[in-house]
């Protein structure tokens, strides 16, 4: 269903030679044809009278126009849009397998969700027809659903499988590629069996792979939790290093994210190549491309190129405005990551200023040992090279997320405002704002995870609130047999300075 490169140089100069007159749906046969011709198709609907009544919208001349619209990329208003819904509805019973792929397709080329009841019943008809598709069609029907966001049919998921596994050995790099990206984005993990069998496709179709494909098939496994094949990451790299030129801001970022997530280094010489071809693209980066590669980078601990950081860097500031809560977290975190200075064990320099302290003269009466060693510890704090203006508008964007924060961000967000050296840069709102999200979250953090809390907020020297204790009793006494000792030395360290002793 994809156009011929041909004629994709006359498609636009055929498109504004076509008359449709203000209903645009007079003559349906002849303007199917006409659209089809435009658009480098070739129709076969059967002759009819000229009436526009919907007795003449064969199943093929309906999905063959809404390809067609949707190729030539052809705006609809919602009148029209709505009659081909209803014209879909009337015939859908007679739909065959390439009906159903060109209609689903154009509705999410064109990005319009169809009603529930429409997009029901294209589903039971492809459910019914699954084992006659082709392995184009079964990779457009994901696709389309992927892209429109709908819920698949258990069902059809599973015939679809069924049948994708018979048909793999004929599916196309394009197809693999749309294939594997569905089932992740759908959240939908196949069966092994599928998996490796869509692996094995991949490698043998890996030089007719685009770049986007390429980064599609490894995003894909990365969100599906595949490791992928030795042999499939080796004929990718070399892809990847000789068409790297091609690639675009979110495909790099891509390619970055998947490896990082396979907890794989890349290749020292592609890693750098990749770096000189970041620089060279950052004009065109997006927020979601900024946040992915910065913590891709962050998992690796390191970045490609001197100049990489920075360039990436600049981005920042003008399109924080447009940084989802996830973005805005990650980008905090992954700056943090890449600009901080080793600290050591944190178990281990409590320990040292334990005995430090220990070592000089007792405290005066007005000096307690908690203050001195909050005092010590406070001034370990580890270096970061980012920038003031950066550092105080991602703070500000992760405000306007207040009341959205889940448990994961909670925790990132306050570990990586411990990270910020300057105290009078760091935003005392979001402090407050992840403190109630911390009680909010409580009974979901991990054992580990409320140590960093109360840890953090303690490095912050937030005084937190009577709810915030007793929220935080339960949770901490059930996970004390779980932790680790250096946990524990952490643990009793921040209940002093947040002044848990002082509380029944």
């Amino acid at each position: 269903n994809n156009n011929n490169n041909n004629n994709n140089n006359n498609m636009k100069e055929k498109s504004t030679r076509l008359d449709l007159g203000r209903s645009g749906l007079d003559n349906t046969e002849r303007v199917a044809t006409a659209l089809a011709d435009a658009a480098g198709t070739t129709t076969t609907t059967t002759t009819t009278s000229s009436s526009s009544s919907s007795s003449a919208m064969t199943p093929h001349t309906i999905s063959n126009m809404l390809w067609s619209f949707a190729s030539l990329s052809h705006p609809l208003e919602k009148g029209t849009l709505a009659l081909f819904e209803k014209l879909t509805l009337a015939q859908i019973g007679h739909f065959n397998t390439q009906d159903i792929s060109n209609t689903m397709w154009a509705f999410a080329v064109i990005r319009h969700r169809p009603s529930a009841r429409v997009h029901h019943e294209l589903q039971l008809r492809a459910l019914d027809q699954v084992s006659s598709f082709r392995s184009q069609g079964i990779a457009n029907v994901l696709w389309s659903l992927a892209t429109l966001r709908m819920t698949p049919e258990p069902r059809l998921l599973q015939g679809i499988e069924t049948k994708g596994l018979r048909s793999v050995g004929k599916m196309t790099a394009q197809g693999v590629s749309n294939t594997l990206w569905s089932f992740a984005t759908i959240r939908h993990n196949p069966s092994q069996k599928f998996k490796q069998a869509l692996q094995l496709r991949a490698i043998a179709v890996s030089q007719q792979c685009t770049p986007q494909a390429t980064a599609n098939i490894l995003w894909a496994l990365a969100q599906l939790g595949v490791t992928p094949m030795q042999i499939l990451l080796e004929d990718f790299e070399l892809m990847i290093s000789m068409k790297l030129d091609h690639y675009r801001p979110q495909a790099l970022s891509m390619l970055l994210w998947s490896y990082a997530t396979f907890d794989r280094q890349m290749p020292p010489k592609l890693y750098k190549k990749i770096g000189r071809q970041i620089i060279m693209t950052t004009t065109n980066f997006e927020p979601q491309t900024i946040a992915n590669t910065l913590w891709a980078m962050a998992k690796f601990k390191s970045f490609p190129e001197g100049d990489v950081l920075q360039a990436i860097k600049n981005k920042i500031v003008p399109n924080v405005d447009r940084f989802t809560m996830q973005g805005t977290t990650n980008t905090l975190w992954a700056l943090m990551k890449l600009g901080q200075h080793p600290t050591g064990n944190l178990a281990d320099s409590i320990r040292i200023r334990l005995t430090a302290q220990s070592t000089q003269s007792p405290p005066g009466p007005d000096e307690s040992n908690t203050v001195r060693v909050r005092d010590g510890l406070l001034s370990v704090r580890p270096m970061i090279r980012a920038d003031t203006e950066i550092l105080r508008a991602l703070q500000a964007r992760a405000l306007t997320f207040k009341g959205e924060f889940t448990a994961q961000t909670t925790s990132s967000l306050l570990w990586s405002l411990t990270r910020i050296r300057q105290p009078n840069i760091i935003n005392r709102q979001l402090v407050a704002a992840l403190e109630d999200s911390a009680i909010k979250n409580c009974l979901s953090f991990r054992p580990d995870t409320l140590v960093i809390i109360l840890w953090s907020l303690a490095k912050l020297q937030h005084p937190i609130s009577a709810q915030f204790f007793e929220a935080f009793a339960q949770p901490l006494s059930r996970a004390l047999p779980s932790l680790t000792e250096n946990e524990r030395i952490i643990l009793g360290w921040s209940l002093q300075i947040l002044g848990f002793q002082d509380r029944d």
